[in-house]
């Protein structure tokens, strides 16, 4: 699923960052513990580690309404030296066919950061994890107050553009943010 233009054993010291977090994932785990977890969402036991060569862990979500309850899915990843670089290749195992598509995105997703980690680079603050910037305008409070007291449509198409500023635009804005993630 991914490849990155460093050695095997690099791309796998880019998965941990000596207490430092892992800036190319979600995870909260700094190393390579027997369990690990992600910010209080994802869950797993690490079942089998082969230094630079395989990964398999059990996967799942701690909201089981999600539809992958914790140790119901695998996930093995492999890296394998290709020409210079490493193929880092994830497979994900046991996933019900409706996570098939949010689990791709998501793995594709930290794939693509954990290559810029492992050559070398930051990926910087995740956009999945940073929230979008958003605030009513000001006015916000006061034409719901307005809105309450004159609840008439001749009042509210007076007051359409108030409406659209403090509603529709600032939502829209919101919702196109870059920040906000697309999977």
């Amino acid at each position: 699923m991914g490849c990155s233009h460093a050695p095997p054993p690099r791309a796998l010291v880019a998965l941990e960052t000596r207490g430092k977090g892992p800036r190319w994932g979600a995870g909260s785990a700094h190393a390579l513990p027997p369990r690990a977890r992600g910010d209080g969402h994802a869950a797993g036991r690490f079942v089998v580690i082969d230094p630079y060569e395989r990964i398999v862990l059990t996967w799942g979500w701690e909201n089981v309404d999600l539809g992958v309850p914790p140790g119901s899915s695998t996930v093995e990843v492999t890296f394998a030296a290709d020409r210079g670089g490493t193929l880092v290749r994830l497979t994900h195992a046991g996933l019900p066919p409706e996570a098939f598509t949010p689990h791709a995105e998501g793995w594709n997703h930290y794939l693509d950061r954990l290559a810029v980690r492992a050559a070398g680079g930051d990926p910087g603050p995740d956009p999945a994890l940073v929230a979008p910037s958003f605030a009513f305008p000001p006015d916000t409070l006061g034409f719901l107050d307005e809105l309450r007291s004159n609840n008439a449509k001749t009042w509210f198409e007076a007051n359409r553009a108030r409406y659209e500023a403090a509603y529709v635009e600032a939502v829209a804005e919101a919702v196109n943010s870059p920040a906000l993630p697309r999977w």
